[in-house]
């Protein structure tokens, strides 16, 4: 159930992103097809671009602090829609476990420099542990890529990250901040 409140909340802000850039501007293209103001966010977030990103981030589970490293590439099918698959590592004093992560990422073109961004992923994970078993988490992020005109941006945002487990309770819920590094072409 938290997986259709996750993608449901984050379809609602896709929408209100796309309603909301057509609306106050960015880059705008001409009948002539020229792009007039600013575009060096707009080219970077461009339908048919590749991403390839790393990103790092403190997480935050059952009171115990951990570091999550993750390396990912992804395709925008739309301007500022990226489909993309991540792998990742995360590592506390508890445990250590890989992750396989599609996701699905709005950038928002609002300014040349600063696009907020929503998105939804989905993880499998798997536990390095030998005594554990692998499990599912499901999840959405909200932040803003600084861009630069040589398709090199950095991103700053929160995710929220719900664990499936059968034994969870209020604690299966994690918040925590992210940075990320990304290079499109």
């Amino acid at each position: 159930m938290w997986a259709v409140r996750i993608l449901v909340v984050t379809a609602a802000l896709l929408a209100s992103g796309s309603a909301w850039a057509q609306f106050s501007g960015g880059a705008r293209t001409g009948a002539d097809g020229q792009t007039s103001g600013d575009v060096r966010g707009s080219e970077s977030f461009r339908q048919g671009r590749v991403r390839v990103s790393g990103n790092v981030a403190a997480t935050f589970y059952q009171d115990v602090a951990g570091f999550q490293a993750t390396v990912g590439a992804g395709y925008l099918v739309l301007d500022g829609l990226d489909l993309g698959l991540d792998l990742g590592f995360d590592y506390s004093s508890i445990t250590s476990a890989g992750f396989i992560s599609p996701n699905v990422r709005y950038i928002i073109n609002l300014h040349p420099e600063f696009q907020p961004y929503v998105g939804a992923f989905y993880r499998r994970w798997f536990s390095f542990d030998k005594d554990a078993s692998g499990y599912d988490t499901a999840g959405a992020r909200a932040g803003a890529y600084y861009t630069t005109d040589v398709g090199v941006s950095a991103g700053i945002g929160f995710v929220y990250e719900r664990v499936f487990v059968s034994n969870c309770d209020s604690s299966c819920n994690r918040f925590y901040p992210e940075a990320t590094v990304s290079y499109s072409f």
